[in-house]
């Protein structure tokens, strides 16, 4: 019977790529739980991202990944702050939404409230109220006489 040997240089070699591979495993497991810390204050949301980066061997950072929040704390602390410094700078806001808008914008860039209409002679912004234009004394079409305009033409 012939005796089958494996050479020490692919032993050594195998253990090397297995320990390579186990260091590489901690890696990714320590950036996701570092990632989650950086885009939630919740204990819980640690302890399922360390699970996540531990149990199922790269396949739970890549489910991490897909789940985790779209943006870190500083993020939303930054965005909460500009809103609130635009919010307190003054100016026009959305009626529904309270979103700081430009005067000359027909809609709310966030929830699409018509905030007024452009004339259909000048093209500049009138407010949903008016009657007339007071850029060039054009009357104002109600949003109802369009449709009613147009079914008597047909």
């Amino acid at each position: 019977m012939i005796a089958f040997t494996v050479p020490h240089a692919l032993v050594v070699a195998t253990q090397w790529l297995i320990a390579y591979g186990v260091v590489l495993w901690l890696a990714v497991a320590w950036a996701v739980v570092r990632d989650a810390m950086r885009r939630s204050s919740q204990y819980w949301f640690y302890a399922i991202a360390l699970v996540l980066g531990l149990l199922p061997p790269f396949l739970g950072a890549i489910i991490y990944w897909i789940i985790r929040p779209s943006s870190t704390r500083v993020e939303q602390e930054t965005q909460a702050l500009e809103q609130t410094m635009l919010r307190e700078a003054g100016g026009p806001q959305c009626p529904t939404c309270s979103t700081p808008v430009h005067e000359d914008f027909l809609l709310c860039p966030v929830c699409r409230t018509r905030l007024a209409r452009a004339c259909r002679s000048c093209a500049k912004p009138v407010d949903v109220d008016w009657k007339v234009c007071p850029y060039c004394e054009t009357p104002v079409e109600e949003a109802g006489s369009k449709k009613e305009s147009a079914a008597g033409t047909v």
